[in-house]
């Protein structure tokens, strides 16, 4: 989807329609079929439903992290419905939460060293599967 500038673009509009378009419509994500049932009879809300796009980036990063969690919300909600029968049919995803949860490996701090540190990233390489810590796969990087 193109938007133009007499067009209203909201973050919440942008998160439901990657969650209902591209993750739950993903076949090769395997998701199980009570998922995907479970899904279209939840509401999922993204608040604030009129916000703006704020993060400067082309990549829908907020998007992008609002919809996994509430993927997760999701999967959340099928568990505990499966588990013990609770009945809310409902799964809301903070877009302000979402995108500063994305800020959180920048703002760690141990010992006051960051994640760019030698000693800590000495100490976690071995969790860096995907070698994020090369730049040029740190910059290429979408989600």
């Amino acid at each position: 989807m193109t938007v133009n500038a007499t067009e209203s673009y909201t973050l919440a509009e942008g998160a439901e329609r990657a969650l209902r378009e591209q993750l739950l419509n993903c076949k090769n994500l395997g998701f199980p079929e009570e998922i995907v049932d479970a899904a279209s009879k939840l509401k999922v809300t993204f608040t604030p439903e009129k916000e703006s796009p704020f993060l400067p980036s082309a990549l829908k990063l907020t998007e992008s992290s609002s919809s996994l969690w509430a993927l997760l919300g999701i999967f959340g909600h099928a568990i505990c419905k499966n588990r013990y029968g609770v009945a809310d049919d409902e799964v809301i995803v903070d877009l302000y939460s979402s995108s500063l949860f994305l800020m959180s490996a920048v703002l760690f701090r141990m010992e006051g060293k960051t994640v760019w540190d030698q000693h800590l990233m000495d100490r976690t390489k071995n969790m860096d599967l995907g070698q994020i810590w090369q730049p040029y796969r740190g910059l290429a990087t979408n989600m």
